[in-house]
């Protein structure tokens, strides 16, 4: 009789064991996603946080192209035609000598 109390015992210890052992694998195996998904959210942090630089730098630079252009457009413009006008009486000149 002692030996079945025993025996019932051992086999609840058994039993309790492999529940246990259950239990923390299902807890590691959650551990183990929520690290994944920390991982996952720092990622996605860092995609906004480089997005919005990147939108940021975007604007400026679209800024910045903008005033260069009312900045700067008129007065090239004047310089080119400036430079075409000399290049066309220098060629001009040039045919002139060739000819003559």
């Amino acid at each position: 009789m002692i030996r079945n109390v025993v025996h019932a015992a051992a086999l609840q210890a058994l039993k309790k064991r492999k529940l246990y052992e259950s239990q923390l694998e299902s807890v590691e195996n959650n551990i183990m996603r929520v690290n994944e998904q920390q991982m996952m959210l720092e990622n996605q942090r860092t995609t906004v946080e480089t997005v919005s630089a990147l939108s940021n730098a975007a604007k400026a630079s679209k800024q910045t192209m903008h005033e260069m252009k009312a900045r700067h457009f008129f007065p090239l413009r004047r310089v080119a035609q400036e430079s075409r006008h000399k290049l066309t009486f220098a060629h001009a000149a040039i045919e002139r000598a060739a000819d003559g």
